[in-house]
């Protein structure tokens, strides 16, 4: 099975929660959905992403695919009156996000833009020296980080493709 952050993460994640039942997932592949859906068991798995958002199981949208594509299954997971969850950034450009912020509010339904990555202890280890001027004035940063699921390298070809896509 591929990695992915809606396998690694968001899946895993939602399972531990008691308030959500996963009912659906959809990736790009019949076969890929098949096996996630068999793997987690989640009763329905798509490889068109639009017909799931219209399945009547579906309440909550969590999209977790790469930026270019969050605007338009945002949207149409709002249109089909479902609540979003939509991993960091909301859309690829001010305007998009606008819109679907816009659209929600006209449907009455929740939204939710995932950062996650702010509570992290990587974060909070350099964001603390900083913040009590241990550090002085920084001008520059730059932060390396691996993960289980990606390795201990990271490819460059990897990064470049935008490796936190799991459709």
């Amino acid at each position: 099975m591929r990695s992915g952050w809606g396998r690694d993460a968001h899946i895993p994640a939602l399972s531990a929660l008691p308030q959500f039942e996963i009912t659906a997932v959809s990736t790009s592949r019949q076969e890929t959905a098949d096996e996630t859906a068999r793997h987690f068991g989640i009763p329905h798995a798509f490889a068109d992403p639009y017909k799931m958002v219209q399945h009547p199981d579906v309440e909550l949208v969590s999209i977790c695919v790469r930026v270019p594509f969050h605007h338009q299954l945002g949207i149409a997971a709002l249109n089909a009156g479902k609540h979003l969850y939509c991993e960091w950034p909301l859309a690829a450009t001010t305007e998009q996000a606008q819109q679907m912020r816009d659209l929600a509010v006209r449907k009455g339904v929740h939204r939710m833009v995932g950062l996650q990555a702010r509570g992290a202890l990587a974060f909070s280890r350099v964001r603390d020296p900083v913040a009590e001027g241990y550090i002085g004035k920084v001008l520059s940063c730059t932060m390396i980080v691996t993960t289980p699921t990606w390795g201990a390298e990271f490819a460059r070809d990897t990064f470049l493709r935008g490796a936190a896509a799991s459709r």
